[in-house]
């Protein structure tokens, strides 16, 4: 069974998470009253022509005979598990093409080493593991990966080291992870991606250059930082922040922003078609401003609710704004 976590992460993603809804609902689970340990005897699939599988309640080590049974497989989901070791050739006969690791009790540090057999790793999901740390370059031979989910581990700076080798990667999700910081250069090399998602950390800065290479780029959210904060003057200068022309979503709601440039921030992204950003600390007139000029470049504005406005009536100050064309 799917967890919740899953769940919310499904429905934010698009059309590479929508594949891997598909694959895992057909995953069949291990119910089991008791852990079940794994070491040297391979485990026992229902089916071992089944193209994906669901680890759920078991403890000990995954190794070379692990999954020697399974024909097939290339969607494998780790939940609630206590993993001491996973050596490297664990996974050298399987085609994975879809991993989901989460909610565990303990697995072991992921190394560069960890994944050098899964060359066809189209999705890697890793969340809720709170004690398994990540090193710089674990990813450097997952040369085919599509969609990159880090959520709920302890990141802090995200450098160009920590993604080696995700060339290909479309979709990356590093949110609620701590993050502190994002290094200049750390998607410099990764040309193909369409989504970033960085929302629900402390990152106080966006360096100029920092997406000078997304080319590709539509959707981008950094909502529930420290956009803006007291140290950048509660604001954010789109002027030197990359041009991206084929943005089309930004989120940059619950930051700090007391200003927000909107003739600015359509330079940095010409082709924006949905803006998210409120709340943040701008008063009613700042958000009346903002609001009328927005729709003057025809731009979506994406509302959470009255609650997130410092507009006291918001509805009645919005319908006044527009019939005295504020």
């Amino acid at each position: 069974m799917l967890t919740q976590s899953l769940a919310n992460f499904l429905y934010v993603m698009n059309m590479g998470k929508m594949l891997l809804a598909t694959l895992l609902c057909l995953l069949p689970s291990i119910q089991a009253d008791t852990v079940i340990t794994i070491k040297n005897n391979p485990i026992q699939p229902q089916n071992t022509r089944s193209p994906q599988y669901q680890m759920v309640h078991m403890k000990g080590e995954l190794n070379k005979d692990t999954f020697s049974l399974f024909k097939n497989l290339n969607g494998l989901e780790i939940e609630r598990c206590a993993i001491h070791d996973l050596y490297p050739d664990a996974f050298k006969h399987t085609p994975l093409e879809i991993l989901d690791v989460h909610d565990n009790i303990e697995f072991p540090t992921i190394t560069s080493g960890t994944f050098q057999h899964l060359k066809k790793l189209k999705v890697f999901r890793f969340t809720f593991n709170p004690y398994t740390d990540i090193e710089e370059g674990a990813f450097v031979h997952l040369e085919n990966l599509d969609v990159l989910v880090i959520s709920h581990q302890d990141l802090k700076n995200v450098t160009k080291t920590f993604l080696a080798g995700l060339e290909r990667l479309r979709e990356l999700s590093l949110t609620f992870n701590g993050i502190q910081s994002v290094d200049r250069d750390a998607f410099e090399h990764m040309k193909d991606l369409t989504a970033v998602y960085l929302g629900h950390n402390s990152i106080k800065t966006i360096a100029p250059g920092t997406f000078k290479n997304q080319r590709k780029l539509e959707d981008l959210q950094l909502q529930d930082n420290r956009l803006g904060n007291e140290d950048n003057y509660y604001y954010v200068d789109w002027r030197g922040f990359d041009r991206i022309p084929t943005l089309r979503s930004l989120n940059i709601a619950g930051n700090h922003f007391r200003y927000i440039n909107v003739q600015d921030l359509m330079t940095a992204f010409p082709t924006l078609e949905s803006v998210n950003f409120l709340p943040n600390n701008l008063t009613c007139s700042s958000e009346l401003y903002i609001t009328k000029t927005l729709r003057h470049y025809k731009i979506q504005i994406e509302y959470y609710g009255n609650d997130h406005s410092n507009c006291k009536n918001f509805d009645s100050v919005r319908i006044l704004a527009e019939v005295l064309d504020y």
